[in-house]
Order: structure tokens, then C-alpha cells, then sequence
């Protein structure tokens, strides 16, 4: 995000172009954010759109905007790459396809799933839930006791 230049923006498509380690990338953003960065003066002199340097962004996020922000809300402190974990999460929590959550990160969707998604509890136990796993009335199996289980009947 640092590095982002006021010529990424494209306001009336509601895009901006990344350009990683994988190349360039139309993002597709809208909502609160754009509506902020529509109103945000132009300056010549500030070719960045977040009006610093690529080094001196990443230096005062770690050093002293993500310190501050976590002491304000309490929430445990990550580092800069645990946002990009957030949105793999929240794009996969919200049934997106790797392959589409992939390309708008820049990876491969193994890349992806190595390195940036990290299942919790709460998502195995919606997993197991949503594909019914445990369920065995709608199978139309019938169910046999095991032994030592205290049951020797045979439905």
C-alpha cells in the first residue's frame, strides 16, 4: 500500500493496479475506502498516494502506527503480513474461490494456502457443521453398536 502512486487509482472503475513480485494487478475496491481516496486533494509533489516513501510507510507502520493501534483496541499485536492473513481469511470465510482469493493476493492459490491461510477452530468446527460430517440421519444408514460402547442392539 505504501508504495501506491496516485496514477493506481483509477476512481471511476473502482481499481487500483498493484504491482508485485508476480507483476501488475487490477485490485477491485469500493465502499467507505473509496469514497475517502475520492476525496482526497491531488497534490503535484506527492507522487505517492499516501504521500511518503515506500520505506519510511513500512518503518512507521511497524515502529509506530500498529504499536499504537493495538494498544487503543487491545488487540494482540501481528505484524504487517497479518493483515494480508486477515483478508485471505475473511475472503475464504466468505466462500470466495482460492483461485479468485489467488489472484487478487498475487499467488498461486498454494502459495496462498501455505503461507498466508491459518485455519482456527471456529473454522473447522463451521467446516464439519456445513458438510454435515457426524450427521447420520440423512445417510439413511443404520447404526451399529460397537463393542464395549454399551449398547449391543442393532438398529
Amino acid at each position: 500500500m505504501a508504495a501506491l502512486r496516485w496514477r493506481d487509482l483509477n476512481a471511476s472503475t473502482g481499481t487500483l493496479t498493484l504491482r508485485g513480485k508476480t507483476g501488475a494487478r487490477e485490485f477491485p475496491f469500493g465502499g467507505d475506502v473509496l469514497e475517502e481516496l475520492r476525496a482526497w486533494p491531488r497534490r503535484p509533489n506527492h507522487l505517492q498516494l499516501l504521500g511518503v516513501k515506500h520505506n519510511t510507510a513500512v518503518g512507521q507502520l511497524r515502529a509506530r502506527h500498529l504499536p499504537r493501534a493495538f494498544a487503543a483496541s487491545g488487540v494482540t499485536p501481528f505484524t504487517p503480513h497479518g493483515l494480508r492473513r486477515g483478508g485471505v481469511d475473511a475472503l475464504l470465510r466468505a466462500g470466495v474461490d482460492f483461485g479468485t482469493a489467488a489472484s487478487l493476493l498475487g499467488h498461486s492459490p498454494k502459495a496462498m494456502l501455505d503461507f498466508y491461510r491459518q485455519a482456527t477452530a471456529d473454522d473447522r468446527r463451521r467446516a464439519v457443521a456445513a458438510a454435515a460430517l457426524g450427521r447420520l440421519e440423512p445417510l439413511g444408514r443404520k447404526v451399529i453398536a460397537f463393542p464395549g460402547s454399551g449398547d449391543s442392539s442393532v438398529d
